[in-house]
């Protein structure tokens, strides 16, 4: 079943943030026994996550709860090239990329 929209322009807004890509770097903080490397994950240059071992997830809910959604890359420092990309909602629920 489809989205229904009460305008165009309501329908547009909605495409746009499908469209979105965000930006986040991720940075290897630590190593902690069993659960291994942890990172911090830094948005528009400020720390978004101090402290995760699965960045990716709890970044996607991280940015939803801001009400920012489209497609999340994810950058190492120093890196030419995105390492991923995914869907924010569909990663905010844990969903396979």
């Amino acid at each position: 079943m489809g989205d229904t929209y009460d305008s165009a322009a309501e329908a547009e807004a909605d495409r746009a943030h499908a469209k979105r890509i965000v930006r986040v770097e991720v940075e290897p903080i630590s190593i902690h026994g069993e659960r291994g490397q942890h990172y911090r994950v830094w948005h528009e240059g400020t720390v978004l996550i101090e402290d995760t071992w699965n960045p990716k997830f709890e970044t996607c809910r991280a940015l939803l709860a801001r009400g920012i959604r489209g497609k999340l890359q994810t950058w190492r420092w120093g890196r030419q090239h995105w390492d991923m990309q995914l869907d924010i909602e569909r990663g905010s629920r844990g969903a396979p990329v």
